[in-house]
């Protein structure tokens, strides 16, 4: 059985803590405080901002399925996304991690996805949001971005790819 003490000793909590049936939910914003390969406990959700940056973490397992604010994971070991939040109100940021695999991505960020490129991400995944960076490396945020948030989403993919693909980028080219 966790309690306060417990989330507090790993989180620095702005705002207020409810535990029900081991599930952690924060009414507020929290920050990791310490490094760690993973989340000790179960988020359910966070009203505010979510920040595990700089812990070392080599899983999402246990981050809240909504994140109300921004999501930040950036500057970890994380090789995909698999127990991150589903829903997140602000932006996601996943950039400055070795990821080989989108899976895990979220259904909706409500500003912008943050994440590093490498040849094999397939970055069509990341055109159903409303904007995309992938981290130094312009030239393919302007392809990616120029077809984010378009209707209908299986056109703005088709021609993402024929884009991808004429400007070099045919590892990405897919989803």
């Amino acid at each position: 059985m966790i309690d306060n003490q417990d989330v507090e000793t790993y989180f620095r909590v702005h705002g207020t803590i409810n535990i029900d049936n081991d599930i952690v939910n924060v009414d507020g914003f929290l920050t990791l405080t310490r490094v760690t390969e993973k989340i000790p406990f179960q988020f359910g959700k966070v009203t505010g901002d979510f920040y595990i940056d700089y812990a070392n973490l080599t899983t999402l397992v246990g981050c809240p399925k909504t994140v109300g604010g921004d999501f930040n994971c950036s500057d970890n070991e994380l090789t995909s996304l698999v127990g991150g939040p589903k829903t997140v109100g602000g932006s996601y940021r996943c950039y400055d991690n070795p990821i080989t695999s989108l899976d895990g991505l979220p259904d909706t960020v409500g500003k912008f996805f943050i994440i590093n490129w490498n040849e094999t991400i397939p970055l069509l995944k990341l055109v159903k949001f409303n904007y995309v960076d992938i981290f130094n490396k312009w030239s393919l945020t302007e392809i990616i971005q120029k077809h984010c948030g378009q209707k209908p989403l299986r056109h703005a993919i088709i021609q993402c790819q024929k884009d991808l693909i004429d400007a070099g980028f045919k590892g990405n080219a897919k989803l």
